[in-house]
């Protein structure tokens, strides 16, 4: 995420608190979710299922990339933390949820990789 990008929340927790031990990444997911009947599950338009998917995996990704600039600012000794909040959307499909679910599995993903690749480091 681009400096010109970032939410003047972020740009004024960055200024405060240049160093963040703990991140935590909560989408707001029921702006994140367009429900859908379970008969036609695939209803949302191509703009719809992108919008949700900014709000739910791409705000993630943000999220991860910006804990980790953090985090590589930090002494070796100090704990670093990345939490978030997901549901059983990766695990079981529900046909209501399509937008929502398939950001969830995408989202679960980006952790898992992440976990993997850094957990080498000491973050979490």
């Amino acid at each position: 995420m681009g400096r010109a990008k970032r939410s003047i929340l972020q740009r004024y927790i960055q200024s405060t608190i240049p160093t963040s031990r703990i991140t935590s990444s909560n989408p707001f997911t029921a702006a994140a979710a367009h429900f859908t009947s379970p008969e036609d599950p695939v209803a949302p338009s191509v703009t719809e299922f992108a919008q949700d998917l900014t709000i739910n995996t791409i705000s993630l990704y943000a999220s991860v990339k910006e804990a980790l600039a953090s985090f590589d600012k930090l002494p070796s000794s100090a704990s670093k933390t990345f939490f978030y909040t997901g549901n059983s959307l990766n695990v079981t499909p529900q046909p209501a949820l399509t937008t929502l679910g398939v950001g969830k599995v995408a989202s679960a993903h980006v952790i898992e990789l992440a976990s993997g690749s850094y957990g080498k480091k000491g973050y979490q």
